[in-house]
Order: structure tokens, then sequence, then C-alpha cells
């Protein structure tokens, strides 16, 4: 087993995979990601309702993996299950991160006019649900413009 930090990222798309390592590799080289992909949470996700109970499990489960890998933290993309990712972070004493969260900080350091534009109407609205919470909880008027480009999921799935 590596003695360097070891960074879980679990994925459902694998077309998010090598951007992130990218910039691991420059921001962050003395740390060791390891990936873990699972296609399936989007394949299986009702994008226009809740996330079903399968889906949720299959979560738990990789979550409960990635610790289980060694993690000394974890990360997850896939901004439409955040919610259930910060439920679960409680449960552990090691960091875990969502999808957007630095970008959340990010852009607030940037001013309080926040753009929010999304791949699907779920992340979209998951997405603009976290931007409020973080004004509100760190005292900070918001102006928030959140849209979803039509197609854009597909685009991505299909590579395009």
């Amino acid at each position: 087993m590596s003695k360097r930090p070891r960074l879980v990222i679990v994925s459902p798309l694998d077309v998010a995979l090598a951007a992130i390592d990218e910039a691991f590799k420059a921001e962050w080289p003395e740390g060791e990601c390891i990936n873990l992909l699972d296609e399936s949470l989007y394949a299986d996700n009702d994008f226009h309702g809740e996330t079903p109970q399968v889906v949720r499990d299959r979560i738990v489960w990789l979550f409960n993996y990635g610790i289980d890998c060694g993690a000394d933290a974890l990360a997850f993309t896939g901004s439409v299950f955040n919610p259930l990712i910060r439920e679960l972070r409680k449960k552990v004493s090691k960091p875990v991160v969502t999808s957007f969260e630095g970008m959340i900080e990010e852009g607030f350091v940037a001013g309080k006019r926040i753009g929010v534009l999304s791949s699907a109407p779920q992340a979209r609205d998951v997405l603009a649900a976290d931007v409020k919470a973080y004004a509100a909880e760190h005292g900070i008027p918001l102006q928030l413009d959140a849209r979803c480009a039509d197609g854009a999921f597909q685009a991505l799935t299909d590579r395009d």
C-alpha cells in the first residue's frame, strides 16, 4: 500500500476523470488519486425526480468501498448526488467533498452574482440549492441565475 496521501474519486462519468487527474497532478503531486467509475449511477438515475433507492444504495456501497480502499479523503463527482454525499460524510472522520464545493467557494470570492449553467435540470436544482445554502451560511447576499443547457448532458455522454 502506498505511503502517499490517497484521494479516492468516485465518478459516474469517465469523461470527468481525465480532467480531475490532470488537476490533481498539477496541484497535489504528492498525493495518489484512485478513481472509482460507476456509469450505472447515471444510467439508472431518474433525472426528473428523486434518486432511486437502488442508486442511493450503490452510492453508499461506493462510499464505503472508497474508505476500504484506504482513502485519506474522498471526492464525489455527479452533483445530483450531493445531498446524499453530505449525509454520508457525517459518518466518517475523513474529508469528503462534493463535486462543486470548491467552485462555490471560489465563485463567492469573485462576488455575489453567481451564474449556474448545468447539463441537467436535477443538477441545476441541486447546485442552485448548494449555492443558496453557502450564501445563507456565510451571510452573503446573493444574486443567482441558474439555467440548464438543453441537450448538454446527452452531448457530454455522447462525447460530442
